[in-house]
């Protein structure tokens, strides 16, 4: 196998010459596949101790679709790959099946801690490790489900590290098949080649991973604690609607008191003739939200913005509402050129500012922007972009305020349309707001504030993490090694 570059007029051409017995893979003879680039990845892995993903495996599946399954009820986590990220699953926000499926036809592809996932279909290569917590979870055919044989499983974190890494994804892109819809079959995933170090620097990887998983899960205990104390205040805490005992036969049920009985002017007021917004619990949840002081959203905060002019930049860094973490209000940006901004791309945010998803408010995908740098940041049009401009509430407060079942409960009720419901910022802006006691929202913004720093944490010991498994590769493990104890001492984290 030759690789070389023809000088052209204008061009340099980068080609390989591939004799029939060097077909690789599956006797693969699409030219992609033996493209320099790869052909160089490649090589720094195999200059490496190495060995084929099957040598490591004990056991690799994926799940299947149930039949008929509604996808939306039931009691277990259905895992698709939307809902896997580098070293995460989304469990909270994941789709659902009964507990009959889940231990009949899906059996073998239960989940279990330390169970590695790898995404084989449209967002391909993706890996986590299964955490270990008690959550009933299954997968669909689109996520590989891979346990180790016993002598490997030391090495979990590290290859699920290396998979997410620059060398992992490059291996996986040159593998899969298909452009439009890219495809990594179980065939595929075995016969990755994975670099193996030593087992000293395998366990370091495990510590920085498992330190990120840590400082995740305080970033969440903590959002979870602010939400609690504000419910706490507000009496709705543990709040559930109104029910009614009826009785079908002998057997008696309880269930929501759904039905209300309204003035033709109210509805015509409201302009609502749907049943769904008159249901008895929005004006409970709104009478929890009177008894104490309120005011109307728009006399404290302002959803004006400036709009992005993508001809005054090179580029810009941008959000959509898919990249928000709908359990934290976290947020990934994608660095763009500005020649080839989105059309949504159009609301610049500050600091501070809250961004509220007007598209499916039930995902609650509501986020708080802090800045560190004066490049353009634009979020889309799908958000309402809030900034406080009263004293008497704090923007860290409205963020979590927003962030609540309560407040999701009640932007559903604003919602219209079936098919791909929306809420209008008008009606964001008409919300009653509780003004808490100052001391009650510094102790919320503090909390807010400490969970952004264990969330920004936790990413740094993930990149920390990918990055001393690619200088390993590139390098030696020695100089790896280095990298992630100086970056360790720069953060000021300490790992056992």
């Amino acid at each position: 196998m030759i690789t070389a570059t023809h000088k052209g007029k204008y061009y340099d051409i980068e080609y390989s010459i591939v004799n029939v017995s060097e077909l690789g893979g599956e006797l693969r003879i699409d030219a992609e596949y033996y493209d320099p680039f790869y052909l160089r990845n490649e090589e720094k892995i195999i200059g490496r101790r190495w060995a084929f993903f099957n040598k490591l495996i004990k056991k690799i599946t994926n799940g299947h679709t149930p039949y008929k399954a509604d996808l939306t009820l039931g009691e277990v986590r259905f895992i698709t790959a939307e809902f896997v990220d580098e070293f995460y699953i989304d469990f909270e926000n994941s789709k659902r099946i009964t507990i009959d499926a889940h231990y009949g036809e899906l059996k073998s592809t239960i989940l279990k801690p330390q169970d590695l996932l790898v995404t084989i279909k449209g967002k391909i290569g993706v890996s986590i490790v299964v955490p270990n917590i008690n959550i009933s979870a299954n997968i669909n055919q689109d996520v590989a489900k891979i346990v180790l044989k016993e002598e490997y499983k030391p090495m979990l974190y590290y290859i699920c590290t290396f998979l997410n890494s620059r060398y992992g994804k490059l291996e996986v892109k040159r593998l899969s098949t298909s452009q439009i819809n890219p495809f990594f079959g179980l065939g595929n995933l075995k016969i990755l080649k994975i670099p193996i170090p030593s087992d000293t620097f395998q366990k370091l990887i495990e510590k920085l991973v498992l330190k990120a998983y840590e400082e995740r899960e305080k970033s969440e205990q903590l959002y979870k604690q602010a939400k609690e104390i504000l419910l706490e205040e507000l009496g709705t805490r543990n709040w559930k609607p109104k029910s009614k005992k009826i009785k079908i036969g002998e057997k008696e049920y309880e269930i929501e008191n759904n039905i209300s009985i309204r003035k033709f002017s109210d509805v015509v007021k409201e302009d609502r003739l749907d049943a769904e917004h008159w249901e008895p619990k929005y004006d409970e949840l709104e009478g929890k939200i009177k008894a104490v002081e309120y005011e109307k959203l728009h006399k404290l905060a302002s959803n004006s913005y400036e709009t992005f002019n993508p001809k005054t930049c090179d580029y810009f860094y941008y959000l959509e509402i898919a990249n928000v973490d709908l359990v934290t209000g976290n947020y990934e940006l994608k660095k763009l050129p500005c020649a080839s901004a989105p059309s949504r791309a159009k609301k610049i945010v500050d600091e501070k500012d809250i961004l509220i998803s007007t598209v499916r408010p039930n995902r609650n995908a509501v986020a708080f922007v802090i800045r560190k740098d004066k490049d353009p940041f634009v979020a889309s049009t799908g958000f309402c972009k809030l900034k406080v401009m009263d004293e008497k509430i704090l923007p860290q407060y409205l963020f979590v305020l927003f962030k609540t079942d309560l407040y999701s409960d009640l932007l559903i009720r604003k919602t219209t349309a079936t098919m791909y419901p929306a809420v209008s910022e008008n009606d964001i802006m008409q919300l009653d707001i509780p003004i808490l006691p100052m001391d009650i929202q510094e102790h919320i913004r503090d909390l807010v504030m400490i969970g952004f720093q264990s969330r920004e944490n936790s990413k740094k010991l993930l990149e920390i993490a990918k990055r001393t498994v690619e200088i390993y590769i590139e390098k030696d493990e020695e100089e790896g090694l280095n990298y992630a104890r100086n970056k360790l001492n720069e953060l000021n984290i300490e790992i056992n």
